[in-house]
Order: structure tokens, then sequence, then C-alpha cells
């Protein structure tokens, strides 16, 4: 029981969170998760952002230049990619 409370805590957290986009991905970097935040940074809904790849946030420069790829590699070895744009 205590996991899903706060696995419901954090989910209200992220889900609140409107300065912060807040984005999941699964190991090949397809979007899992979609917050409001990143509903208003990305302008995208979370229904025409999930289930695409997460090069969708980047600029067609970044994308170009491997950043995309960076950051997967990053998050699997850390964990998490941490990135402010």
């Amino acid at each position: 029981m205590a996991r899903s409370v706060t696995d419901a805590r954090f989910r209200l957290l992220v889900e609140s969170a409107v300065e912060f986009g807040v984005i999941t991905m699964d190991d090949s970097g397809v979007i899992e998760t979609w917050n409001t935040g990143a509903e208003h940074l990305f302008g995208w809904r979370p229904d025409e952002a999930i289930g695409r790849l997460g090069s969708i946030i980047f600029t067609p420069e970044d994308a170009a230049a491997g950043v995309p790829e960076r950051e997967i590699d990053t998050a699997k070895a850390e964990g998490r990619a941490i990135d402010e744009r």
C-alpha cells in the first residue's frame, strides 16, 4: 500500500509541474509519459507525443548533431538525462 501512495504522490507532483517538462522514454527513445509542463513547453498534448520518438523535442540542428542519441545514452548510463532548453 505504501508503494501505491508514493507512486500516486509522485504522479501528482510530475503532472502538476508546469514549469518543467517531464518526459519518460523507453530504451529505444519512444515517449512513454508527457506531463503538463512538456505540453506547455513543446506544444503537443500527451496523446500527440506519447508513442513518438523523443527526438521530436530537439531542433533539427541538435538532431543532426546526434544530441538525442547522446541523451538516451546518458539516461541509460545514469538513469536520467537532464537538459535545460
